[in-house]
């Protein structure tokens, strides 16, 4: 599996947009607010040690993380989410690709032509659409 992200400093990677990766002590979390939970006066506090935070270490294919458990309502919302997600086909090249719906203002999704990463960069490139 390739992990999109890493830190400079250090061999860790990981794949969440929102994931944050503490600079100094070199542990990953599952967002800012997280990390946050385990500064304490400027210093890195073992997230190990703050449990009674919440904090419990987790899995995601090929690396792991400091974070909270997930309660009813998140894990609902997790799993919305999920089934909005769709694999649709580039309307150019006819590749399958992942996607996720765009939504307008008043939730209802927006239809259009789609087209995968390598067209868009041939179109931005020389090709008109």
């Amino acid at each position: 599996m390739i992990l999109p992200f890493g830190c400079g400093s250090c061999d860790n990677r990981w794949s969440g947009f929102t994931t944050c990766h503490c600079s100094e002590c070199h542990r990953t979390f599952s967002g800012l607010t997280v990390c946050a939970l385990h500064r304490r006066g400027g210093t890195c506090v073992d997230p190990a040690a703050l449990t009674k935070a919440g904090l419990v270490q987790r899995y995601r294919p090929g690396y792991a993380f400091w974070g909270t458990e997930m309660d009813d309502a998140t894990r609902t919302r997790f799993e919305r989410r999920r089934q909005n997600a769709l694999t649709d086909t580039c309307t150019r090249c006819g590749r399958q690709f992942g996607a996720a719906r765009v939504l307008d203002e008043q939730g209802d999704v927006i239809d259009g032509s789609l087209v995968c990463n390598d067209c868009l960069a041939g179109i931005s490139r020389d090709q008109p659409y």
